[in-house]
């Protein structure tokens, strides 16, 4: 009888010491042996990007002459994080805001609410990215407009300004280009989830036709990423790291800028001969216009 006793004890200490290594060896493994890749898992849950796109490069024709370029303007914004603080979670200082801007206060709302936050059928305009990097409200405000909300800050908390770079085709010899060149526009769900494996960006504007859609991972550049840590609250704790944008590189074309304008002039008024004359299946913008004429 004491034989079997004590066979039970030893049994039972060997079920437990096991019992302990096993613990002790899983303890080890977690925090020891797999603990930075827990620790990354960790800081991604609290980590927000703020990005900030890039400047995009220049297309110019076989001369130097820009086709695509540049402008500048001014970006009204507003920060979330502080408007969220507010009683009405900065309802009355974006209609303030709208009236200032002279635009509608429910558009305004919207562009500053985050997609996640509105129902499916009140999304179109919303804010794609986070609520810890400047929402933008306008790119057109005046210097004047500009200068009445940066005056105020007390009756405009959260709200702020920068120049922009606006993308815009000056057109200087006259020529129609947009054929050639395309367009760009937001990032859309179907761009996050193309199967090229391209990574973008929800704030970033990219080349949706012509030209510049081609080339447009080398006109895009590189945009600049800052990594900050937030709590619990969505408080902001530090900043994790900070990498500066790189400007998209420039685009020489074949294209004759006024050899471009003439040849389309020159189409145009053909067309309306024809028209003149009966043959109205013919108008101009068909086939064959849409192509760039070379130097």
């Amino acid at each position: 009888m004491r034989d079997r006793s004590a066979l039970a004890i030893v049994v039972a200490q060997v079920f437990v010491a096991s019992l302990m290594i096993a613990l002790f060896g899983r303890l080890f493994y977690l925090q020891i042996a797999d603990g930075p890749r827990y620790q990354q898992a960790a800081l991604d849950i609290q980590s927000r990007d703020i990005v900030t796109p890039a400047l995009r490069g220049l297309i110019v024709d076989s001369r130097g002459e820009p086709l695509a370029a540049n402008k500048a303007g001014l970006m009204v914004t507003a920060d979330r994080s502080v408007l969220d603080r507010e009683k009405d979670k900065g309802r009355s200082v974006l209609y303030r805001v709208a009236q200032v801007l002279e635009l509608n206060p429910n558009d305004i709302y919207i562009r500053t609410r985050l997609c996640g936050e509105l129902p499916k059928d009140e999304q179109n305009g919303c804010w794609n990215g986070n609520r810890y990097q400047p929402i933008p409200i306008t790119k057109d405000a005046t210097e004047a407009q500009v200068l009445k909300l940066l005056e105020r800050t007390d009756v405009f908390p959260g709200i702020n300004a920068e120049p922009v770079s606006i993308r815009n085709y000056p057109s200087i010899s006259g020529e129609q280009g947009t054929h050639v060149l395309g367009y760009i526009g937001p990032v859309t769900e179907a761009d996050l989830n193309n199967e090229e494996g391209k990574r973008f960006y929800r704030n970033e504007l990219i080349g949706k036709a012509g030209v510049e859609y081609v080339y447009d991972e080398a006109l895009r550049g590189t945009p600049g990423v800052k990594t900050v840590i937030v709590n619990y609250k969505e408080s902001f704790t530090r900043e994790s790291k900070n990498i500066t944008p790189i400007p998209g590189n420039h685009l020489v074309l074949n294209i004759n800028a006024k050899l471009q304008s003439a040849v389309e002039r020159e189409l145009e008024a053909s067309v309306l001969r024809a028209r003149a004359n009966g043959y109205n299946r013919y108008r101009f913008g068909g086939k064959s216009s849409c192509y760039g004429f070379l130097s």
